[in-house]
């Protein structure tokens, strides 16, 4: 989970590129329900802005990701989630680090995330 961690320390913004009709987008859809709270949690400060398509546009899934070197864009289409996760999580580990990093979100919740002890929603998996 520390990619998670990590991604405002390499980019300013995350954009998921899907088309919602379109099968391809399936999987990038599920990595963005399953993954966007406890994402959004950890890097409160960072944007994270969805391009949906125009209805019955067939547009192949991609993430961008705005850094201060320019954007790098990551191609999904074809995988799996867990493959999209694999990729993203190379692809934040292979970027540079920001000029700036706002580190404000405190070490205990980092921790309680990193042990798989914090429930968003209070319950249990």
């Amino acid at each position: 989970m520390a990619w998670r961690n990590n991604l405002r320390r390499v980019a300013n913004s995350v954009r998921f590129c899907y088309s919602a009709e379109h099968p391809s987008g399936q999987p990038l859809m599920d990595f963005v329900k399953h993954n966007y709270a406890v994402v959004k949690m950890m890097n409160p400060q960072m944007r994270f802005p969805n391009r949906l398509p125009a209805e019955g546009h067939d547009m192949e899934p991609y993430v961008i990701f705005h850094t201060d070197a320019g954007d790098t864009k990551v191609d999904v289409a074809g995988l799996s989630e867990q493959e999209i996760t694999m990729k993203i999580k190379a692809t934040v580990e292979s970027l540079p680090a920001l000029d700036y990093i706002d580190d404000d979100v405190p070490p205990a919740i980092i921790d309680g995330i990193e042990q798989q002890s914090f429930r968003p929603w209070g319950g249990s998996i």
